[in-house]
């Protein structure tokens, strides 16, 4: 059983639940898409045909990004860009390379001078591992751009009228890429991915109240 090639959303989950990240992404036991996730993917739908200039306007959720938006658009951005990374977050390679160890989508990115500016959209709330998650956007974004200078990775939280961003050089992006290291290698050894109980039991669809097959949460 394995995770891999790893993503944000998978280290997310399995440092949350191991049995969780199992059911999801290895046994691919398929969740119900829920009204707030079917939401939140209209809106990235909406922002990235106004990026791709296939819309003139956003869905009226988006009003308080669309500053944000123009400014990117002006800057022809990639949009969606996949990113692959070999073991050790070192060196890009295709997105389906037998090598790819770890893989990342950008929602929006461009250079401006010699620095990478990455923008990103969230519905909802905000979580303390969007920390992590900007800064692996971070990492794979000097990894495609070899040369800028650092990057900046911008969230606009659509809900909560919010920007928070994180500004890594390549100094830093080192020590980041040891960190992230260290906890993708531990959850590559784990070949139990047992259990963790907590509150969200509760609020997991494999958990045995939600009828799922988790005999514990």
């Amino acid at each position: 059983m394995s995770l891999f090639p790893a993503s944000y959303s998978k280290l997310s989950t399995y440092e949350t639940c191991p049995d969780k990240a199992k059911y999801r992404y290895i046994l691919n036991i398929q969740e119900e898409k829920g009204p707030a996730a079917q939401r939140g993917t209209d809106l990235h739908a909406s922002a990235e045909n106004y990026l791709l200039g296939n819309k003139t306007s956003v869905r009226k959720e988006l009003t308080s990004i669309i500053p944000a938006l123009r400014e990117t658009k002006k800057n022809k951005p990639v949009i969606e860009h996949k990113i692959a990374l070999t073991r050790g977050l070192e060196k890009v390679v295709d997105w389906k390379s037998d090598k790819a160890w770890f893989r990342l989508v950008l929602d929006a990115a461009y250079a401006v001078e010699q620095t990478l500016h990455i923008q990103e959209w969230k519905s909802g709330k905000m979580y303390d591992d969007h920390v992590d998650q900007r800064q692996l956007y971070a990492i794979g974004g000097l990894a495609q751009w070899p040369l800028v200078e650092g990057a900046v990775v911008t969230t606009h939280y659509i809900d909560l009228k919010n920007t928070v961003d994180v500004r890594v050089d390549r100094q830093r992006a080192t020590l980041l890429t040891w960190h992230f290291n260290e906890r993708l290698e531990a959850m590559e050894r784990d070949q139990r991915f047992g259990p963790r109980p907590g509150i969200y039991c509760r609020w997991c669809p494999y958990s045995r109240y939600k009828g799922g097959p988790c005999r514990v949460g």
